[in-house]
């Protein structure tokens, strides 16, 4: 019973932090990719601008690793909430030529605090056997809570443009800070191990395993990016540059997406993990390609029913694909392996948009660059097949 307790606790503490994160990305985070976009951004400097939240993400995770041995991380929480503020801040820089720089590496340092501590709180929340029902629970609820903040911020930022939003954020932050540093909790907030060193660029360099988990993490950043940036600006074009209608659409397709999970989640511990695994990534490539072939031809029920399946092929994906990793990672190092997928994903992710955007400034000549790097990305998606299960004899 104290140990269910304990469990309990746990999940309280991981959805409060999760939730209030979630509200405050929606509000604005979401919408960065298209508001640089009317602020006259290009493809090429949008993913210039995602290769330094790259670069940005890998410098602060090695400071992470080394503030986490000195204090707890009740305090990492905590910051996480003013590192948000810092880059909304950032915003008020658009007229600075330091602008795009300052607050993509801000970007990319917040990314860091929220991301690897609410890992690091789910891992310890999971075993092999629940991971995906876990992981079903928690992505309907985070879509849910990030999906009414993106629907607030789509009509703030129509109405009333970015200072509402900006106002709005502190005051949710300033609750989350307050929640976790001055309200009681039942149970101490997770420690990472104070008895391992930080990973060394000659570890990460070696890191290796029997799963392929090397070129599956150099991939996956790119691909997570190429969802919440490229494919949110096509949404927005879709809906002729609406913060408004994107708000809509973004609420329809959570709707669907909710109702479809409610009947997956819970299988999928049940069922056989490779066959999952692999209808997954058939369908995840079979999304990418219908990115490819939206075009302002397609509208209407036809349209709806495209995004509709795009939306049920990449949230599977990621449930099952998220679900190997969470199991991989419980069977190993635990805080290691998740750290060691970070710098992985994190540092081809900012090499991999770098050559992007400069394919993009001289390569002017081609026609719907969008649509063509989506196709490239339905071939690139068959590479995740390399990511083995862990019994593949059992499986």
């Amino acid at each position: 019973m104290q140990i269910s307790s304990k469990k309990q606790n746990l999940m309280h503490i991981f959805y409060h932090f999760t939730g209030i994160h979630s509200l405050l990305i929606g509000f604005f985070l979401f919408y960065v990719p298209v508001y640089l976009w009317k602020l006259g951004v290009t493809l090429s400097g949008i993913s210039y601008f995602i290769s330094m939240i790259g670069l940005g993400f890998c410098c602060t995770l090695w400071c992470w690793e080394r503030l986490t041995k000195r204090v707890s991380l009740k305090h990492v929480i905590t910051a996480s909430f003013g590192m948000e503020v810092l880059v909304l801040s950032m915003v008020y820089l658009s007229g600075s030529i330091f602008f795009l720089p300052c607050f993509a590496l801000m970007l990319g340092a917040y990314n860091c605090f929220f991301w690897i501590t609410q890992r690091l709180l789910f891992l310890e929340m999971i075993v092999p056997d629940n991971s995906g029902r876990h992981f079903g629970n928690f992505q309907i609820y985070v879509v849910v809570i990030l999906k009414t903040g993106v629907f607030a911020g789509g009509i703030l930022l129509e109405k009333h443009g970015f200072p509402s939003i900006y106002l709005i954020s502190i005051l949710f932050a300033i609750c989350g800070v307050i929640s976790f540093r001055f309200l009681p909790m039942q149970r101490p907030l997770p420690e990472p191990p104070c008895d391992t060193e930080p990973l060394s660029i000659l570890e990460l360099w070696r890191f290796q395993d029997r799963f392929n988990a090397k070129i599956i993490f150099a991939l996956d950043g790119f691909f997570l990016y190429l969802e919440s940036y490229f494919w949110v600006v096509s949404l927005f074009l879709i809906v002729k540059e609406s913060f408004w209608h994107l708000g809509l659409l973004v609420i329809f397709l959570t709707v669907v997406f909710s109702i479809l999970f409610i009947f997956i989640k819970n299988t999928i511990d049940r069922s056989a993990k490779q066959k999952v695994y692999f209808l997954a990534v058939v369908l995840y490539m079979a999304g990418w390609f219908m990115r490819g072939t939206l075009g302002e031809e397609i509208g209407g029920t036809l349209l709806a029913v495209l995004l509709i399946i795009i939306t049920f092929c990449t949230s599977f994906f990621r449930l099952a694909f998220n679900k190997r990793f969470f199991d991989h990672a419980k069977q190993t190092d635990a805080y290691r392996y998740v750290l060691m997928k970070s710098y992985w994903s994190q540092f081809f992710l900012a090499v991999i948009f770098a050559v992007l955007g400069w394919h993009y400034s001289v390569s002017l000549s081609i026609l719907r660059p969008l649509e063509y790097t989506y196709f490239a990305a339905g071939g690139l998606a068959m590479l995740y097949l390399l990511y083995l299960p862990s019994r593949p004899n059992t499986e």
